[in-house]
């Protein structure tokens, strides 16, 4: 059984059955908007009902992807339309990872907006895992902005952690070896084809994940910026293919919606929180920087300051 059903009175979903076991079947109802829900069990016309209701719970039925991501300014707006986080034990992270990610593309595409006028997504959500061509065809971006004129100038890789793993030993540092492999694999097929882009990739954790160490072993956010470490640093087009121009660790409190961005190139703390880390403003003054020092001439005159 693999059955999309449409319902007239939820015109923004669309529900998928599907039998992933003997008997056992996953019903997942996804709107316009990147929502997601999803049911797990043995009786797919009840998962049904329960998704349908738990749709109409959510408004979906009058929240169109427009008035929804046009509102998304702050990182308040990216936690409504991500939806309710998920628990370690509990399904959807992965839906929940897609939608804060297609949100906080939007958010990340609106500041840069000013600099990088075309940048997609646009702040409809048009745009949201836009193609560019790769080195082995296209390949989707998280934010992108491209011209007919240069191609590829800027594009922001978004990945996130959000929950602790069922395994209390990975606790917030889970899917680190597929994550890296997924960023290299995108960084290499750009810049192989696009040397003079500008890549950026940002990780998004949780703030409790600094707190999660101890004497013995560090945090998990200082194993995830240990980690990403070698990836970053990309700083002239003839360095190695396979890393980025920036490379960020953002944090976000859940509770008050506070957002901080750490650079990997920064020594972290062992445990607790980085005394250093950037708003949300300067993380966009330093992508805006690393885009113009990529592209301007390095020709100067002597005795003409920078200022004159």
């Amino acid at each position: 059984m693999d059955l999309a059903i449409k319902d007239d009175s939820l015109p923004h979903w669309t529900f998928d059955a599907d039998e992933v076991s003997a008997g056992v079947y996953l019903v997942t109802g996804t709107d316009a908007s990147g929502r997601c829900i999803e049911k797990k069990g043995t009786d797919p016309d009840a998962l049904l009902v329960e998704c349908r209701q738990a749709a109409a719970l959510m408004g979906a039925a009058t929240v169109s992807s427009e008035s929804m991501s046009d509102s998304i300014q702050s990182l308040s707006d990216v936690l409504a339309a991500a939806g309710p986080r998920p628990t370690p034990n509990s399904s959807g992270k992965g839906a929940y990872a897609t939608r804060f990610a297609n949100a906080s593309a939007i958010l990340v595409a609106n500041a840069l907006r000013p600099h990088f006028p075309g940048i997609k997504p646009d702040p409809s959500g048009k745009g949201v895992e836009s193609p560019s061509r790769a080195v082995r065809g296209l390949k989707k971006l998280d934010v992108n902005y491209s011209t007919p004129q240069a191609g590829l100038g800027l594009g922001i890789s978004l990945k996130s952690v959000h929950s602790r793993d069922k395994n209390p030993t990975h606790r917030f540092h889970h899917n680190m070896k597929r994550n890296d492999e997924e960023l290299r694999v995108e960084a290499s097929g750009y810049h192989q084809r696009q040397p003079y882009a500008v890549l950026v990739a940002v990780l998004f954790l949780p703030v409790e994940a600094c707190e999660d160490g101890d004497e013995s072993k560090p945090s998990s956010f200082g194993k995830w910026v240990e980690y990403l470490w070698p990836l970053g640093g990309r700083d002239d087009p003839h360095d190695a293919f396979d890393r980025f121009e920036r490379v960020y660790v953002a944090l976000y409190d859940p509770e008050d919606a506070a957002l901080e961005f750490f650079d990997v190139k920064t020594p972290p703390p062992r445990t607790g929180r980085p005394a250093k880390t950037l708003s949300f403003d300067t993380f966009v003054d330093d992508v805006v920087e690393a885009y113009a020092r990529r592209n301007q001439l390095d020709f100067r005159w002597s005795g003409v300051t920078d200022d004159a």
